[in-house]
């Protein structure tokens, strides 16, 4: 994306968003202009959330404060749907750093799960080194993981400089 996409943070339809409570519990929430979040100190509307500036604090129909971000690559990883093996962000950087994978490598991940070692690895080494999961005939048959396309989607990318 280009630096006109970096300088707008404000969180659109479609994208994923952070609500972060007092207490520090994450919720991610997927923006659609008819939808609400609902927890059990109050409701916020999407149409609340869309189009506001990610670091806002916001406020439930209860009074209760959530500060919207976007999230992180380890918010998705822990929030996403997973079979039996998971690969967890406390994993992931001593896998990354013992692999010694660095910008540039091309690396073959031939996992068959939620795809969270493969998002990491899609950013460690640059997103034109990496093949999609999903691709071939691998994950069985079953496609991209749910959690890629949701991670794809809600990121944005600085513009490099001199670029």
């Amino acid at each position: 994306m280009g630096e006109a996409a970096f300088s707008d943070r404000t969180l659109r339809e479609g994208e994923t968003a952070l609500l972060i409570d007092g207490k520090g519990r994450r919720f991610m929430v997927l923006l659609h202009p008819s939808r609400r979040f609902e927890y059990h100190m109050g409701v916020l509307s999407h149409e609340d959330i869309i189009g506001q500036p990610e670091g806002i604090l916001l406020k439930s129909s209860g009074g209760a404060s959530l500060r919207l971000l976007r999230p992180r690559l380890a918010d998705f990883i822990l929030k996403m749907k997973r079979g039996a093996q998971v690969v967890y962000p406390k994993d992931i950087g001593p896998i990354l750093m013992w692999a010694d994978i660095a910008p540039g490598m091309t690396v073959v991940e031939g996992g068959t799960g939620s795809g969270a070692l493969a998002m990491a690895l899609a950013r460690a080494v640059g997103e034109a080194r990496c093949g999609a999961p999903g691709g071939g005939s691998g994950r069985r048959g079953r496609g991209r993981p749910e959690g890629w396309s949701r991670w794809r989607s809600a990121r944005i990318t600085p513009a490099m400089p001199g670029r």
